[in-house]
């Protein structure tokens, strides 16, 4: 099979990306490449194609699509394939006149693109058995030939020389491509199997330090997400309240890899920053966030719209100007626990949350576990200390949180959580154990008085539970200790009314109940709401 390396580039004219286009290039299902720019002005791709194959070329399925162009090149002759933008549709023949035959297992393709080689960078890839070191003397492009051995661990680096931003490079089978990567790469081991994978092993990081984005321990793992097993820890603060950081590429964490804080701190400038991390089913733990003002629906731990995972002992103080959360920011979908995390930035946006952002989407399944906020809610429509306006949901659990600052804005805003007229009537929404405190404070802020879904409230404290009517009434006001304590604490199905200590520790004498070691001032003018304080479905009431 006479092979030919090609180099494809995505161009935007915008700078936003491509807006759902996509390049589509086809011979046979075992040769096809679909291309997208998610982000940005451009990307370039190095693809593999084989000679005398007849490819259909299709750009479209997005919007504005007179900003999209591409172009595809020949890497061994530097003549233009073809290019175009979108829509398009047409077919080419490959015939070049330089090609190359595979006679080894394993090909790697180098890139410059200064177009003057590598200098003195190498890839190098080293087991118990073999290794091989590679470097590209001069030009743009070239491809090494070399056998892997099925079974053995290889430690691959790259690097060693100047102007390492110019070079990347990809690792092949006969039939995909195994590994790739651009001027950062992070050095680990990889497993080899013949079947065609490079596995990374599992181990532990540390990111210790940020001068820029260009020399970093967080650009460094930015750009080579964890992987499944990886824990990457914090091994210092990062920037300081006298010079916080300006830029922060996010961090994926996927499924099986964990990022620790370790009780450090980053401080950032926020700005339109989207969040430290996008989080894909992985943990994010023991960090705190000290930062600016947040201009977008971003959150500060998170700002994926579809996260999915766990978060836990996470913290952030900065102010939320848009429909963000002080944790994760809006969201379309995912299933996510978030527990003992806080915010104590003032919300002066509508939709915000303290922990989480607006909701709006009906695949979204929350859990929120003794979380809470301190800050001031003052927007305009819908803001809660925990959660921001739940428009679309299909489940969110709420328990054990609380939220004690002043309430004011509109009367839609809400100590716990933002409930939208709009919610979707199969939603399952559930508030336990939570209380809210301070001026206008109260567990509920529906945007309607309509609500078509259930919105079942449990063992809550509040001088109101909504601005709305409920279906059945509270037990009305507390006036002992005892009265506020028994609803609180009682643990579900226990007809005694004995104390749950799991999650809140009785403050001394009249104080309020503590998270942690988090305690407030005295009771005064609660009332305690029981299980019977359900949302009406269709939920009319007279505010």
């Amino acid at each position: 099979m006479a092979l030919v390396f090609v180099k494809a580039t995505l161009i935007d004219s915008y700078g936003d990306g491509w807006n759902g286009n996509t390049l589509l290039i086809h011979c046979d299902d075992d040769n096809t490449d679909t291309l997208e720019l998610p982000s940005g002005d451009s990307t370039t791709e190095t693809l593999t194609l084989i000679n005398g194959c007849t490819y259909t070329v299709t750009c479209d399925g997005g919007s504005w699509q007179g900003e999209v162009s591409w172009n595809i090149v020949n890497l061994h002759t530097s003549e233009t394939i073809l290019s175009g933008g979108a829509p398009h549709s047409s077919t080419f023949t490959l015939n070049s006149s330089e090609t190359l035959t595979l006679t080894s297992s394993n090909y790697v393709v180098l890139n410059d693109s200064a177009g003057n080689g590598w200098g003195a960078n190498e890839m190098t890839l080293v087991s118990n058995s073999n290794s091989h070191t590679f470097t590209l003397a001069t030009g743009s492009f070239s491809v090494e030939q070399f056998d892997l051995v099925d079974g053995d661990t290889y430690t691959i680096t790259v690097g060693g020389g100047s102007n390492i931003d110019e070079i990347s490079w990809s690792i092949h089978s006969a039939s995909s491509t195994l590994l790739s990567g651009y001027d950062t790469f992070l050095t680990r081991d990889y497993t080899y199997s013949s079947l065609g994978s490079l596995t990374p092993t599992p181990a532990i990081f540390t990111i210790t330090n940020y001068d820029g984005p260009l020399n970093s321990d967080w650009t460094l793992y930015a750009t080579n997400m964890p992987s499944t097993g990886d824990i990457l820890k914090l091994g210092s603060d990062l920037g300081s309240s006298e010079s916080p950081l300006t830029a922060l590429s996010a961090i994926t964490i996927p499924t099986g890899a964990t990022f620790d804080g370790q009780g450090y701190k980053i401080y950032i400038d926020m700005g339109s920053f989207a969040g430290s991390f996008i989080l894909t089913g992985g943990t994010i733990q023991n960090l705190s966030i000290i930062a600016t003002e947040s201009t977008t629906s971003s959150g500060y731990i998170t700002g994926s719209l579809n996260a999915s995972g766990y978060i836990y002992n996470c913290h952030s103080n900065g102010s939320i100007s848009a429909a963000g959360g002080g944790i994760v920011g809006q969201t379309n979908s995912g299933t996510l626990t978030i527990e003992r995390c806080t915010s104590s930035g003032n919300h002066t946006s509508s939709n915000s949350g303290g922990i989480t952002g607006y909701y709006n989407g009906n695949t979204i399944n929350h859990t929120i576990n003794e979380c809470y906020s301190t800050g001031d809610i003052s927007g305009s429509q819908t803001s809660a200390g925990i959660t921001g306006r739940v428009y679309q949901v299909g489940t969110l659990s709420v328990n054990n949180c609380y939220h004690a600052c002043e309430i004011t804005g509109a009367t839609t805003n809400a100590g716990i959580c933002g409930i939208s007229g709009g919610l979707n009537s199969d939603a399952n929404v559930t508030i336990t154990n939570c209380y809210s405190i301070g001026t206008g404070a109260k567990i509920l802020g529906p945007s309607s008085a309509t609500v078509s879904a259930y919105v079942v409230v449990k063992y809550c404290v509040a001088p109101e539970i909504s601005p709305y009517s409920l279906k059945t009434g509270s037990t009305g006001n507390s006036t002992t200790m005892a009265d506020i304590q028994g609803q609180l604490y009682e643990p579900s199905g226990d007809s005694a009314g004995n104390w749950s200590t799991d999650y809140w520790t009785a403050g001394s004498g009249s104080d309020y109940p503590m998270l942690g070691q988090f305690a407030l001032g005295p009771w005064t003018g609660y009332t305690a709401y029981n299980t019977s304080a359900t949302l009406s479905a269709p939920y009319t009431g007279g505010g």
